[in-house]
């Protein structure tokens, strides 16, 4: 089960992070969960594939991994954007104002976890959604 969810996480989580780079897009950024309901789906079609015949149950978990692993990949993205933008804010920074970089970036920091929590919930409830979708629209 672990293939199919990682392969369906990394894909929608790559496609999630190429619509977000559009701009007229991004204002519709609630279709992350279709996103995710995509990746539960895609992981039940490459469990079933693989294993043959699936029951809900199986959709659901393959689905919830999936959701898992696209968190933490879009977690990377996004962490590799900011990054960059960290890198930028330091080098544009005016004299002086060193002292605010590092309590600034701890509340970031904290922030990012509160978020990277609930997306992880978010990815395990709509990856499991797709996945029960996957296997009931896949069932014969």
């Amino acid at each position: 089960m672990v293939a199919p969810a990682f392969i369906a996480g990394f894909v929608a989580a790559f496609f999630a992070a190429i619509i977000r780079m559009i701009p007229v897009v991004h204002i519709c950024s609630f279709a992350c969960c279709l996103w995710l309901m995509g990746g539960g789906v895609l992981a039940t079609y490459l469990l079933k594939r693989s294993v043959g015949k699936i029951e809900l149950k199986d959709g659901a978990i393959v689905g919830a991994l999936s959701g898992v692993y696209y968190t933490i990949v879009n977690v990377i993205f996004i962490a590799a954007i900011f990054i960059a933008f960290g890198v930028v804010v330091n080098l544009a920074m005016p004299e002086g104002l060193e002292n605010i970089a590092g309590p600034l970036f701890i509340v970031i920091g904290f922030v990012g976890f509160v978020f990277f929590s609930i997306a992880l919930a978010v990815g395990v409830v709509f990856g499991a959604v797709g996945g029960v979708l996957g296997a009931k629209l896949l069932e014969k």
